[in-house]
């Protein structure tokens, strides 16, 4: 469940300003004959600008134009290759050797392009000491060696976090967001993370909101949030018991309803307080929703965790509730809420007819698709 997030967004790399020469030019030492090429990412990948062969000075030196600042590549023939990031009105300088060229050299023109250095610099320290310490972890298989380890990793977490939340407006934090560990780990690969992504993709909606890829990066957002909402159903459902737990509780009569009575029927079970003005904007959407269905099966099973029963009673009569409504004499502290795990208020659950958990906390228009799409 904690790897869903990164392997579903693409790097959409891209702000938009007006069209302007960039200039990237350097030298290499060692490098003769080698070829250097020049590439930049677009939403679809890779594309090759151009490339030149290197003398024995390894000089080099391109010029391009772009609407946006852009994520490029530089990369030898012997397979060393470079991310920075470059903008209009730009002059990059590197320096390195054609053996280390990736880990060892230096560029100046851009504050940028020197952030994308300070993350990869970063990144190679930290597969270094994992190299080292998954050796020693091979032949000792010890706790310390596990834990180590696992303390590395974090700390290349925490750089990556922080980077982002202190350089979010930058097109360097989209490198942060994509470094990878190894080939199959991200650097920040837990459902959490979505919190960096999101600081990222504010900051291009702030700036450039009519930019492409402000809008390609809002989406696969919206796509990321419902694909982790999803995920946390499933394990919901895959931990839920059997039989869900009960609920027998009195109504405004003061005659005791339980849920599983309605076993068969369509469920909206509810758990709110409703004292709580959001209360009101809800109960709305249940009458809209429970006037529609009512006839094909739905029940709105509500529980009150107001802890004055005269108002509680008094604000279900003036609010002109018509479904099931119970009330707990001990609100949160109720068997209910326990037994249901309700970590806030207000939270709901959709029950299908085969009394299965289905869907929670859908609110407004999210209900009412979710009931469309159920009770047909």
């Amino acid at each position: 469940m904690k790897k869903i997030l990164l392997g579903i967004l693409t790097i959409t790399l891209l702000w938009s300003c007006s069209n302007q020469n960039i200039t990237i030019e350097g030298a290499i030492k060692d490098a003769k004959d080698q070829k250097i090429f020049l590439s930049k990412l677009n939403p679809d990948g890779s594309e090759i600008i151009d490339s030149v062969k290197l003398n024995s000075k390894g000089a080099f030196k391109f010029k391009t134009s772009t609407d946006f600042p852009q994520l490029y590549t530089l990369s030898l023939s012997n397979g060393n290759i470079i991310t920075t990031v470059a903008q209009a009105e730009d002059k990059l300088f590197f320096k390195g050797n054609a053996k280390d060229f990736a880990r060892n050299y230096t560029v100046k023109g851009s504050d940028d392009a020197v952030k994308a250095k300070l993350l990869s610099s970063k990144l190679f320290e930290t597969k270094d000491s994992l190299d080292v310490l998954y050796k020693e972890y091979s032949k000792d298989n010890s706790i310390v060696t596990r834990r180590k380890i696992i303390d590395i990793i974090n700390k290349q977490r925490r750089f990556s976090s922080e980077f982002i939340i202190n350089n979010g407006t930058s097109l360097a934090a989209y490198i942060a967001l994509y470094q990878k560990i190894d080939n199959n780990t991200y650097t920040l690969n837990e459902n959490k993370d979505i919190y960096y992504i999101r600081i990222v993709a504010s900051s291009l909606k702030a700036l450039y909101p009519e930019s492409q890829y402000t809008k390609a990066i809002m989406a696969n957002l919206s796509n990321m949030s419902k694909a982790l909402a999803n995920a946390r159903l499933r394990e919901a459902i895959k931990n839920a018991p059997k039989s869900l737990p009960e609920i027998d509780l009195p109504d405004v009569n003061n005659k005791n309803i339980k849920l599983s009575s309605f076993k068969g029927k369509y469920i909206i079970l509810d758990f709110t307080n409703l004292a709580n003005e959001s209360s009101i904007a809800i109960n709305n959407t249940y009458k809209k929703v429970y006037k529609k269905y009512k006839r094909k099966g739905l029940v709105i099973y509500q529980v009150g965790l107001d802890k004055n029963y005269l108002l509680w009673k008094e604000i279900v009569k003036k609010q002109g509730i018509t479904w099931k409504n119970v009330w707990d004499k001990n609100s949160t502290n109720g068997l209910a809420i326990r037994n249901w795990n309700i970590q806030s208020i207000p939270t709901n659950f959709i029950i299908n007819t085969k009394y299965e958990i289905v869907g929670k906390n859908q609110y407004g228009r999210n209900l009412e698709d979710k009931l469309e799409e159920l009770i047909k």
